[in-house]
């Protein structure tokens, strides 16, 4: 995220420059870290930052809510510490729509890539093997992208996971009453 609003933020201030002519400002800097520290401090308590567990349409909201403040912080610092240039408003009015505008499908696109690693996202266990759990594990299977990784089921009854799930890829890792030990054991802190 911060790496896409330098870029696009550094890519509004060249096209500023070939618009008016002028130089680029001094307070490039300072502006590009006020622009990054606002957005982590604002989007950290909106939950920006988990790898798993954020409804895709708050994500959304709450990552245009990040950038928004983030840009008014820029300008909001600007006028309280010295003015307010053109470059600066050009500069932000180029960088806003296009951060919000790519920011999204960044994120998107890089949640694929992980998905794909080994490293990312977090264990689950689902507990029961009915038509419910296998609703759970096809959509988890079918959204790799939120970072839920199904390590297997536990079922009351052993003979209820082999009568329902038959020649399912889930791997049945015991009972319900064993349910604290086998998350420990697998470092899994979430249960369906």
């Amino acid at each position: 995220d911060v790496l896409l609003l330098i870029t696009c933020y550094f890519l509004s201030s060249f096209v500023t420059h070939l618009l008016i002519g002028s130089p680029y400002y001094a307070g490039l800097w300072n502006n590009l870290f006020a622009l990054c520290v606002g957005y982590v401090v604002l989007g950290s308590p909106k939950r920006l930052f988990t790898a798993t567990g954020i409804n895709p349409v708050c994500e959304l909201r709450n990552l245009i809510h990040a950038i928004t403040g983030s840009f008014v912080i820029v300008i909001a610092l600007n006028g309280l510490v010295g003015r307010v240039t053109r470059n600066e408003i050009i500069t932000v009015g180029l960088a806003f729509p296009m951060t919000a505008l790519f920011a999204p499908l960044a994120r998107h696109c890089m949640r694929r890539f992980c998905a794909r690693q080994n490293w990312w996202g977090e264990n689950v266990i689902i507990v029961g093997s009915g038509p419910q759990s296998a609703a759970v594990y096809e959509f988890l299977k079918r959204f790799p992208q939120r970072g839920l990784k199904l390590i297997g089921v536990v079922d009351c009854n052993p003979a209820d996971y082999w009568d329902s799930v038959g020649e399912s890829e889930m791997e049945f890792l015991g009972t319900t009453d064993e349910l604290l030990t086998i998350c420990r054991r697998k470092k899994c802190h979430w249960v369906f």
